[in-house]
């Protein structure tokens, strides 16, 4: 980079200009055009008068390689460009079909809880990370199981960089694992409250509808109380064993016909009441081996 100050007055300029659009239409392409217009109004009107326009004090000028990062920069900026998630799995020899969820599933559900999720966050990212985020988590899907076979015993790890679109990410797994018959899903963040309490109201918006007795999220945009999600814990409140206000005392599993969520705390002893609460109900059907973490 020849110049910073010229740079980044160049970069600003393009980056107010850009963020006049709306996310949701924002894309690679607008980005690079809006750079290349910029560019070649400099070639045509000379470098010089467009310094004295914007009042630039340096008289270096940009090479090819500053308009391609200034490119880069500003896709990661605006937040436009999301990578493939990258795969690494064993043999897993014991699984017949492990497309399951891309090639047939997906295709036959009606995919209540992802679809009105998608349309939520379609009003707030640019649609290459919609498509991104409906690739990965259906990836993500297909490397897990499908929830009406009887037995199987699958576990994984999705990392991510910090603010990497991470709860977007798993708020998009959920509706995806609801849809496809996941009955019972633990959500266990940071070890402090205000994470928590953040996630959950995350989760909230993006895949129960509610918050307390008021819809939020996508429950504004597809409500039906026969689908809605319950969820054992609150916006300001963790889950608890001994809370007798909260109904996660009369839950049963085997009669619920809506998913079952919670958002937890990674801390032992929130594990230990969460492992108790499940050993209590289901001692006939649920081994030791099923509740290590």
């Amino acid at each position: 980079m020849n110049n910073i100050s010229t740079y980044l007055i160049i970069k600003k300029e393009i980056f107010d200009i850009l963020r006049q659009m709306k996310y949701s239409e924002l894309s690679q392409k607008h980005i690079k055009d809006e750079v290349l217009r910029v560019q070649r109004v400099i070639e045509k009107i000379s470098f010089e008068l467009y310094r004295e326009l914007k009042k630039i004090v340096s008289n270096d000028k940009l090479n090819e390689k500053d308009w391609l990062r200034m490119v880069q920069e500003l896709e990661d900026d605006l937040k436009v460009n999301q990578s493939p998630g990258i795969l690494l799995q064993d043999n897993q020899n014991n699984r017949v079909n492990r497309q399951w969820w891309s090639n047939t599933a997906k295709s036959e559900n009606e995919l209540f809880y992802w679809n009105r999720y998608r349309e939520e966050i379609s009003d707030k990212l640019p649609l290459e990370v919609v498509q991104r985020m409906d690739e990965d988590t259906d990836i993500i899907m297909d490397s897990i199981e499908n929830p009406l076979i009887d037995t199987f015993n699958i576990r994984g790890l999705v990392v991510g960089h910090v603010q990497s679109g991470k709860t977007g990410n798993y708020t998009g797994l959920l509706c995806k694992a609801a849809d496809a018959g996941y009955k019972f899903i633990i959500v266990i963040t940071g070890g402090m409250n205000n994470l928590r309490n953040q996630t959950q109201i995350r989760i909230n918006e993006g895949f129960v509808g509610r918050t307390d007795n008021n819809l939020v999220g996508v429950g504004l945009r597809g409500y039906e109380q026969n689908k809605s999600p319950y969820s054992l814990t609150l916006a300001d409140r963790d889950f608890n064993i001994n809370d007798k206000d909260n109904a996660i005392q009369s839950i049963s599993f085997e009669t619920i016909s809506v998913p079952v969520v919670m958002v937890i705390k990674k801390n032992y002893r929130t594990l230990e009441h969460v492992i108790s609460w499940i050993k209590a109900r289901y001692k006939k059907v649920v081994t030791e081996l099923d509740l290590v973490t």
